[in-house]
């Protein structure tokens, strides 16, 4: 056995040093070059729901404005006369909590649930409208919280034929970011709770459909 090891042991040294090297030129070469860009990312402008009427995106007022920061696509769709808004943007950190909770006009705190295979989402009331909220990653799970995008990210983001393209500066390593998703309908005369069935019976079928067609992300 001991034997063994020692034959063993060079080759091993010579791989780990090889590899530190080649992590180190890699560090040298993207420093000097700066290939990286910022994330972009291209959203279709139609994607079918399930029981839903796909329409064009109005704003009800020229003047009316996101709850949150301008999204990179948003999408209309009727169903016997409720109106379901969904607005999706990149999100580099992963942190939905943090922002729901900074931008949220309501004094109400995000309720957070999972569903089985699908993952975590968070649900509240802002002016006058009931709204489901959470990342969609390139792999795994919905996340909401910081920490769940933390392990989500860790476990399924790795890719190792990303690696020749990371080496030369031009991709991540791991995938960075998420997709948020906000649903949100008009709360009017239904309760929070009755609203939030609305909703999450949407976004099952919202996420699948993402799952199954989740853009490329630099």
């Amino acid at each position: 056995m001991m034997k063994f090891w020692h034959q063993l042991r060079t080759p091993l040294l010579a791989f780990t040093g090889s590899f530190v090297i080649l992590v180190l030129a890699r560090v040298v070469f993207a420093s000097s070059t700066q290939t990286l860009s910022k994330t972009t990312i291209n959203l279709p402008e139609k994607v079918p729901l399930s029981e839903w009427n796909s329409t064009s995106y109005t704003l009800e007022k020229p003047e009316e404005e996101s709850l949150f920061k301008t999204p990179d696509q948003r999408y209309q769709y009727i169903q016997n006369d409720l109106t379901l808004n969904i607005e999706m943007r990149y999100l580099p950190g992963g942190n939905v909590e943090r922002l729901v909770e900074k931008y949220q006009l309501s004094p109400s705190f995000p309720l957070v649930r999972q569903q089985e295979n699908l993952g975590f989402y968070g649900l509240f009331v802002a002016e006058k409208r009931a709204y489901l909220s959470a990342c969609i990653n390139p792999k795994g799970i919905s996340t909401f919280t910081r920490k769940q995008y933390s392990q989500n990210h860790s476990i399924y983001t790795l890719e190792w034929n990303r690696f020749i393209p990371w080496f030369l500066g031009q991709k991540q390593l791991r995938q960075r970011g998420c997709l948020w998703a906000n649903l949100s309908i008009p709360l009017e005369d239904n309760s929070p709770e009755a609203a939030y069935q609305v909703l999450e019976k949407a976004w099952f079928s919202w996420y699948t459909w993402w799952s199954a067609n989740f853009p490329s992300l630099n």
